[in-house]
């Protein structure tokens, strides 16, 4: 199979994404009925199921709360489509190239019908490796690239079990992953300081510009 990234080392395989994951679609949107959509920063009525959606799909996360859920009913009859710890949820229609790592809290939730659940089977790839390999510039240009001309785009499992996957020793995968969540999380507390910042900055204009003391340092 034609490697991706040209950087990477001959010596490690390259093989199509469905040889070591379970690529599933997210069910029709019949199946799935939105009961409730709450504020993103309200939790959904507690007897409601949350389904992940791309709009909780951010910066390699999943938000702790969803704004679509659904009964107890309607979820058990679509128990294939649980998420559990691990999963990588990326976008399926939309804004093609973004994905997230599921973590403790979403275990149980619902996967929605404009997302795609990837789930590495056996040992072959580290799912920390492979949330960090999806990022790749030249990997989410064929993710665009193989995405359908729709609008919004769409990309099939089909087509997502298609992709190169480079495979290094596993111990790497795993060192890689550990140096990139580190950056990764770094960058995300920068991140929310600059928001925090920028919000200090927004409600201090209007009094200091309106007279307001301002007491020395």
């Amino acid at each position: 199979m034609e490697p991706l990234i040209d950087q990477a080392p001959a010596a490690w395989p390259v093989v199509p994404l469905g040889e070591v994951c379970d690529i599933l679609a997210g069910p029709g949107g019949k199946r799935l009925p939105a009961l409730e959509r709450t504020d993103e920063d309200q939790p959904a009525r507690g007897d409601l199921v949350p389904v992940v959606t791309p709009r909780e799909i951010r910066r390699h996360r999943i938000t702790a709360q969803a704004s679509t859920a659904v009964s107890p009913g309607i979820a058990n009859g679509l128990a294939r489509y649980r998420v559990r710890p691990g999963d990588i949820v990326a976008v399926r229609t939309g804004e093609l190239g973004q994905h997230a790592l599921a973590g403790d809290e979403h275990d149980g939730w619902l996967l929605g019908t404009s997302c795609l659940r990837i789930r590495p089977r056996g040992e072959a790839v580290d799912t920390g490796y492979l949330l960090f390999y999806l990022s790749h510039p030249q990997i989410k240009d064929w993710i665009v690239r193989n995405g359908s001309g729709s609008n919004p785009p769409s990309l099939a499992a089909t087509v997502l079990e298609a992709l190169p996957t480079h495979l290094p020793p596993l111990d790497h995968q795993v060192a890689v992953a550990e140096v990139l969540s580190a950056l990764d999380e770094r960058a995300e507390q920068l991140g929310r300081a600059a928001r925090t910042a920028a919000d200090l900055l927004e409600a201090a204009v209007l009094p200091l510009m309106a007279g307001v003391p301002i007491d020395p340092p």
